[in-house]
């Protein structure tokens, strides 16, 4: 045997222990199972062995007996339904065209072969035609005619908005006669209606990978509803992804899960308008399979030539589950029944496909013969995904052993090698013999060991006196939730710097549709409503330290008082941008500028003026205003990061009067008395548009994220270029990228600002007093904002998290 066999051995037995000192029972009952399985299926009975057909001709008699009651049932109540139809046309109507069509339609039923019993429920409702309009609340959406999906209780098809001649898909749910009355029928479109209440959304925010209806329309004389949702470009779904590759790779497994399990973390913990107007906090998918899970591939390539996916979800049972039919027992959902079927998608993944080709059977993951993949690490978190080898408790702890498996890269992929029957089970019995020894002293010696560690342990503790002083602080990284910090209650005072924060938390529309970041808090915890902010002047640091507040939110100090802590929560920086506009368009001026602008570029600009920059070739001709914000503090920052020179700095505070003056005039011109960056803002994209002029401005991130009439520059020192904004893929934004259509597409450079190499970004902390009494309030809330939900808040706002969020 070779030396790599013997590792490999090494490593399978380590595995079983681990298994069967985590999951014993589970263990032992599996591999019973195994045995057992094995031995039955060896086992022949001589029952009917002269007669093969006979079991396919049961079951063909059972299916024809089957279909006979089908048809039979539907034609009752389609007779029924069709004699109804007849006799209200006898008593509301004379004319004799209309009966000869019922009776024509009822004689039609009767002869129709059982074969075509779902054609005809269909038939009685009519595809939409290309051109055929549905009116909405908000507007009319033309049909284009071609079916993308045509399955028994609805189809889908291709369609455009006609007011903004946005492209949208129309999915026509049928609700086919003989199944519902007219109550049910009813009962099925109000309730229908009511999704368009629901609400998946934190203001302006992306919902997390969530397909969710642009509008749904319940037509009161029509035996059919419409959900109109935006289609997702490039995407396609998982089983139609299957029928085209075959398989995914096992990284590409992993990231879907990462981010399907961060789609059902954000249901499972977002607040959601549900259709009844109530709010609830979290709700499961309850119908994750192939057909909703969509994928859209990259162009960029991971290390191993497999082109990047970002998935989507779609068809969430809230809405689904109205058009089960009416008989049909109520679905409960979960997120254990999400785990299931998630696992289901793996497995089907992994196989390549979803039908035993043996047996012409479905899948079945409860088969160990028909596990395709082995890999202790991946195979190990996808059963546990389907309660095999236990069960994760939630959405957020199944990705965090995920994301730590894939830090500590333990996903190690081994592809089956095919080889001779015989010769397989020969080796496998020989290594089963290798590994059952390496195991047994891995056991013993596994045993040995915790018996000395727990002689150690007792006797520690025994040894040990209890101090009442014992406070040791969690592991932020770690706590998921700002429900799992117990801040101190009572009325506390705190300072926000706002030169450094921004006005985060004072600006609606940033994490809610209507509350501030501060309101948000204070919806999640309670306790925060009696946390006053302090809006003095004053030096924040200053503030903490005489007593006048118990702690500050405010930027990295490099000589803080002795007696004075800080606990970095969050970063934040300027961004040097240009009017933004489509690639495709000429003299687009981010493309002539190649997305970035130098150092050296912005210090003349910003002392010399326009005359000091020597414009690309594409804009020759062009004029040059440099803007600034209207916010003194931001004016100040700049000047910290880009001048040491007193000259310089000089001419910068020379030049910035001449500017400001500049602005004010202009915005006084539009009638405009509390112009803020905004303004600014629409002033560039103006001109940009009207005068051909190149408008170069800066502010902070919090300010200018989300904002689609502008490109941030990548800045250039030396030989290195650092752009603040990347994709999801971790690649920084181009002037190629949709900054407009690609919203929740790019995030902050987390990495950038982490290390320190975007040049104009800083950190901010929170401050709070070394004294362990007067410490507590301002250390609670600093580990409540580097909670997950924290940094996710944080990040809505324009804040640059502290670690990477999907």
């Amino acid at each position: 045997m070779k030396l790599v066999e013997i590792f490999s051995e090494f490593r399978r037995a380590t595995g079983i222990v681990t298994n069967l000192i985590t999951y014993p029972g589970q263990v032992i009952y599996q591999q019973a199972s195994l045995i057992f399985q094995r031995n039955l299926n060896e086992v022949e009975l001589p029952i009917g062995q002269n007669r093969p057909s006979d079991k396919n001709s049961n079951n063909s008699q059972n299916t024809d007996q089957k279909t006979k009651e089908r048809s039979k049932k539907f034609n009752n109540l389609t007779s029924r339904n069709l004699k109804n139809r007849e006799e209200n046309i006898d008593r509301n109507s004379n004319n004799g065209r209309a009966k000869k069509v019922a009776r024509r339609n009822l004689t039609l039923v009767n002869e129709t072969n059982t074969d075509n019993i779902n054609e005809l429920s269909l038939q009685e409702i009519p595809a939409l035609t290309e051109g055929q309009e549905i009116r909405g609340r908000k507007g009319k959406y033309k049909c284009l005619g071609r079916i993308i999906r045509d399955e028994e209780r609805f189809r889908v098809y291709e369609g455009v908005h006609v007011q903004t001649n946005s492209s949208v898909l129309i999915k026509e749910y049928l609700l086919i006669e003989g199944e519902y009355n007219q109550k049910e029928r009813r009962a099925c479109k109000e309730k229908f209606a009511e999704i368009n209440k629901i609400n998946f959304r934190k203001g302006n925010s992306q919902d997390f990978r969530i397909v969710s209806p642009f509008e749904a329309i319940a037509p009161p004389r029509e035996n059919r509803c419409y959900l109109i949702t935006e289609p997702i470009n490039n995407s396609i779904t998982l089983k139609e992804y299957l029928e085209k590759h075959g398989t995914l790779s096992p990284e590409q497994i992993v990231d879907l899960l990462d981010q399907v399990l961060q789609t059902l973390w954000f249901l499972n913990t977002n607040r959601v308008r549900l259709p009844s107007g109530e709010m609830q906090n979290g709700m499961a998918h309850g119908n994750l399979n192939l057909n909703t899970i969509s994928l859209v591939e990259s162009q960029q390539y991971s290390a191993k030539e497999d082109p990047q996916l970002f998935v989507y979800v779609s068809d969430l049972a809230v809405w689904e589950h109205i058009f089960l039919p009416p008989n049909s027992s109520a679905i409960k959902t979960s997120f254990a029944k999400d785990s299931i079927a998630l696992g289901t998608v793996c497995f089907y993944l992994l196989s390549g496909q979803t039908i035993e080709p043996k047996n012409d059977r479905s899948l079945n993951f409860r088969d160990e013969e028909q596990w395709p993949f082995i890999d202790s690490t991946l195979e190990d978190f996808i059963r546990r995904l389907l309660g095999i080898n236990g069960q994760f408790e939630s959405a957020l702890s199944a990705r965090q052993v995920l994301l730590k498996l894939r830090q500590n890269q333990e996903f190690e992929y081994q592809n089956p090698i095919l080889r001779d029957e015989a010769e397989e089970e020969k080796e496998n019995n020989k290594i089963t013999k290798l590994t059952l020894f390496i195991a047994g002293i891995l056991l013993l010696g596994i045993v040995g060991l915790i018996g000395t560690g727990s002689f150690l342990i007792v006797s520690r503790i025994l040894n040990k006196q209890p101090s009442a002083n014992d406070d040791r602080p969690q592991d932020n990284a770690t706590l998921c939730c700002l429900n799992k910090v117990e801040i101190p209650s009572g009325e506390f005072i705190y300072a926000i710097d706002r030169a450094m924060w921004g006005n985060i938390f004072e600006r609606p529309g940033l994490v809610s549709e209507r509350n501030t970041l501060k309101q948000e808090l204070e919806a999640k915890k309670p306790l925060l409503k009696n946390y006053t902010v302090n809006n003095s002047t004053q030096d924040p640091i200053e503030a903490v330290r005489n007593g006048e507040v118990d702690f500050a939110l405010t930027g990295w100090n490099d000589e803080l008082p002795e007696e004075l802590e800080q606990k970095v929560v969050a970063y934040n920086g300027l961004v040097v941008f240009v009017a933004y506009s489509d690639w495709q368009r000429p003299n687009n001026i981010p493309r002539a500028l190649k997305g970035k602008i130098s150092f050296e570029q912005l210090r003349k600009l910003y002392t010399e003026g326009k005359r000091s920059w020597i414009l690309p070739r594409e804009l020759k001709g062009w004029d040059i205003k440099l803007y600034l914000p209207f916010a003194p503090a931001e004016i100040d920052l700049f000047e910290e990061f880009l001048f040491n020179d007193k000259r310089q700095i000089e001419d910068y505070r020379r030049l910035v009067k001449k500017i400001i003056a500049r602005q004010i005039r202009q915005l006084e011109e539009k009638n405009i008395d509390n112009p803020s960056t905004t303004d600014l803002l629409g002033e560039i994209s103006e001109n940009f548009e009207k005068e051909q002029t190149i408008g170069i401005g800066f502010s902070l991130l919090t300010t200018e994220f989300g904002q689609c009439n502008i490109y941030p520059l990548a800045i250039q020192i030396g030989h290195q270029t650092i752009q603040p904004l990347v994709t999801t893929d971790g690649k920084p934004i181009s002037p190629r990228t949709d900054l407009c259509d690609d919203k929740g597409g790019y995030w902050q450079n987390v990495e950038a600002f982490k290390t320190g190499q975007y040049p104009l970004g800083y950190s901010l902390v929170a401050v709070y007093p070394k004294n362990k009494e007067r410490s507590k309030v301002g250390k609670k809330f600093a580990e409540m904002l580097s909670t997950d939900e924290g940094q996710y808040l944080l990040r809505e706002a324009g804040l640059v998290p502290l670690r990477k969020l999907r």
